[in-house]
């Protein structure tokens, strides 16, 4: 049971437990007895309170005030908090645990005992009033002096912050985000418009709406209207890959929460219409078509992308390259251990004498080998910079492996991870990107940002009939759909001995054909249950993981999540193989974050780019351990490089000792195993998934499940079609540079 939100003043005891997400316990002394429930413990003048929350600040002899909720469970009462504001202490104990605490980087316990036995109390009044005094004290440079101010102003920023969004139940960290974001001017900032937090990860329109509320915003302002309007848009936007929605249904569902849960409507269709049209002048939003509305982001993602192709396209090569070209193509025939069909051929050539082109074929058609023979001919003709990338460590490491050259995750060599606002890294010279139908909208437009010389080469490589990127957009698709950038179709199976039955059935899926051949390499083991399913799937991994190394092996499920607690999905398929693969012993060092648990031998996955690991790389943990009361988690990388992961770090860190169809696009494995049950049929289940699952597997797939889900799965080819422009905007821009 959880009474309303208040707050409490209490002074650090003891932790009592820390977990590896931060979130801890602690146990505090407080002589706020008269507002304490009547479950809580006192003496009349003090009581000892459990405290637990996020980031809790152990500060001997401070007092800080909690804002959360009293909480009550068998155990008895606990007191959760959102927030906190740490209170300058007054007493010489307090000021020294205040000044050497995390909040003070480099002071330390030595100098702020220093600085206390000159001051005594009036310490916290001399680094407010009059700093320079602290000069006085032995070992205390300016640099300190400029350390200590700074800290405790920041100190006071972020208390008083605490204290403003206190009655609106955000945590800890969120208010840790929103004070590094907007610093001293923070509440000023959002007194002004509380929807400016929409920016903040983890903040929605919904909590900045009750914050407007506190703050008076009238439920028709034009910031809450927009606020609103931004967040369902992105959100339409994002659940379904869409770059744009329709106006119409953009205004229902902003005028459906704008007036969610009132009586009397809040806002009515004419001031919704000239909200909107404000978001237009300013350029929030951009409309097309009349009916077309982008976030102003997504839309000059297209234009930008549109405009850097055509301009690459339109800048044509030299006669003497030409000739020059079919020179060394030729010469390459003559001496290459690997025979080019005439098609591959026409494929080299076309991708050479156009600086902007496309390479798209299933498994099998000899997009590698035409990279490949591209590469070798570039670097005769041209002898210039080969910059070849792809979305997912494992697609660039694979991409490395078969050309004989380096090559990095288009993040990576761009130098974007978190922030991808700008980019500020070019390349230049022959620029090769595979698994295009992984790229979405936005990253195109961070590649067509990066190359600035228009003698550049541009080739985009991918399956057209993969599941396209999870972030908005279909660029493989809208540039193909253009017909305005040259294009190879592969169509040709060259790997159909080595492939066997994989490329067959691969090629037969693509086609709407159920009529599936099974073999020693194509295996279906039927299962009518999740259950049963459960049972075979264990069985089949073990014994494929003893005979091809557990590297060589993927567990790739159509579901991530357990929707109707579903137990064959990729999340909950982690915890049962992990206890299986790496079971808990006494000698075995563990870890948990939040519902996962973490422990030395395990395999784990990427979800985000980073500086060390890009995503969808794989990794070990090789050793967890407790440093200044942080506990640390070693994690070397497939890609060699080794890490010491934080509580931070491993919100994008998962087992993966099974994943998602989705994020195994861009790897290959020697043997994949998917489940396919009816009980789980989804509108994931569709024939690009199925088609991406099986042609992972070089050499065996193992399908468990049902013919029943095969079937249908194969025969729902609506892929959803994406909204998108950017195949309407190559051919108008395209008709403009020709009347030109």
């Amino acid at each position: 049971m959880e009474t309303l939100a208040t707050s409490l003043v209490a002074r650090f005891y003891k932790k009592i437990s820390k977990t590896l997400s931060d979130w801890s316990a602690i146990q505090c002394v407080t002589t706020d007895v008269d507002s304490l429930p009547s479950s809580v413990k006192n003496d009349g003048k003090k009581a000892f309170v459990t405290v637990t929350g996020m980031n809790l600040p152990e500060l001997e002899g401070c007092n800080v005030r909690y804002f959360g909720k009293w909480v009550s469970n068998k155990y008895g009462s606990s007191f959760r908090t959102d927030s906190y504001e740490v209170i300058p202490p007054n007493n010489e104990k307090g000021i020294i645990s205040f000044l050497s605490s995390k909040n003070f980087p480099g002071i330390g316990k030595k100098t702020a005992t220093a600085i206390v036995d000159r001051f005594g109390e009036l310490t916290i009044s001399i680094i407010e009033n009059n700093p320079n005094k602290l000069l006085t004290v032995k070992g205390v440079t300016p640099a300190k002096v400029g350390i200590i101010v700074g800290c405790y102003q920041d100190v006071q920023h972020y208390s008083r912050l605490a204290v403003f969004l206190a009655p609106y139940g955000l945590s800890s960290d969120v208010v840790l985000k929103i004070n590094k974001e907007y610093g001293k001017a923070a509440i000023e900032r959002i007194s002004d418009n509380p929807y400016i937090l929409m920016s903040i990860r983890g903040v929605g329109f919904k909590t900045c709406d009750r914050i407007a509320r506190g703050l008076n915003v009238a439920l028709d302002s034009f910031i809450r209207i927009e606020g609103c309007t931004l967040e369902t848009l992105r959100i339409m936007c994002e659940s379904s890959g869409n770059m744009f929605v329709d106006i119409n249904d953009l205004y229902l569902e902003s005028l459906r929460q704008l007036n969610e849960g009132m009586e009397t409507p809040a806002v009515d269709k004419d001031r919704y219409q000239s909200a909107f049209q404000k978001m237009l002048d300013k350029n929030s939003i951009v409309i097309r078509k009349n009916r077309d509305v982008f976030l102003y982001e997504y839309d000059q993602a297209e234009y930008t992308s549109a405009q850097k192709l055509l301009w690459l396209r339109d800048n044509k090569i030299s006669e003497s390259q030409s000739r020059k070209i079919d020179s060394e193509l030729e010469r390459y025939c003559r001496n290459s251990p690997i025979k080019l069909s005439e098609k591959q051929k026409n494929a080299v050539e076309l991708s050479l004498k156009n600086r902007c082109s496309v390479i798209t074929g299933g498994p099998g058609t000899g997009k590698s080998t035409i990279t490949s023979a591209i590469i070798s001919i570039y670097d005769k003709v041209f002898d210039d910079e080969i910059v070849l990338m792809a979305p997912t460590g494992k697609a660039a490491r694979r991409m490395a492996e078969v050309t004989g050259r380096d090559a990095s995750t288009i993040h990576s060599r761009l130098r974007i991870y978190e922030d991808m606002d700008e980019v500020t890294h070019t390349v230049e010279g022959l620029i090769i990107v595979d698994e295009v139908s992984m790229v979405d909208g936005l990253l195109l437009e961070k590649i067509a940002q990066a190359i600035v010389d228009q003698d550049c080469h541009l080739i985009l490589v991918g399956d057209i009939d993969q599941l396209p990127s999870v972030g908005p957009g279909a660029i493989l698709a809208e540039i193909i759909k253009s017909n305005e950038i040259p294009v190879t179709r592969l169509t040709e199976i060259f790997r159909q001995k080595d492939g066997g039955l994989i490329v067959e059935n691969a090629i037969k899926i693509n086609m709407g054909r159920d009529d599936l051949h099974y073999g020693d390499d194509f295996v279906l083991i039927e299962a009518n249950s999740e259950q049963q399913a459960m049972e075979i799937i264990l069985d089949e991994y073990r014994k494929e993981v003893d005979q091809r190394g557990i590297d060589n092996v993927a567990l790739l499920s159509p579901l991530r999540k357990s929707q109707n607690r579903f137990t064959v999905v990729s999340d909950e398929l982690n915890k049962v193989i992990q206890n299986v693969i790496n079971p808990l012993d006494s000698t075995k060092a563990y870890c948990k974050f939040f519902n996962r648990e973490y422990r030395v031998g395990d395999r784990v996955m990427q979800w985000k780019n980073c500086e060390a690991s890009s995503n969808g790389d794989i990794g070990e943990i090789l050793e967890i351990y407790t440093s200044d009361d942080e506990i640390n988690v070693k994690i070397r990388w497939d890609n060699g490089n080794t890490v010491e992961a934080t509580s931070q770090d491993l919100e994008s860190i998962d087992l993966a000792y099974a994943m998602s169809v989705h994020k195994s696009q861009g790897s290959e494995y020697e043997c994949v195993i998917i489940p396919m049950l009816s009980c789980q049929m989804s509108r994931l289940h569709r024939r690009n998934l199925f088609y991406t699952g099986v042609t992972r597997a070089k050499k065996k797939v193992i399908l468990v499940g049902d013919l029943n889900c095969i079937t249908r799965s194969i025969a729902q080819c609506d892929t959803g079609k994406r909204n998108s422009l950017l195949a309407d905007r190559l051919i108008v821009n395209s008709k403009k540079a020709e009347v030109k």
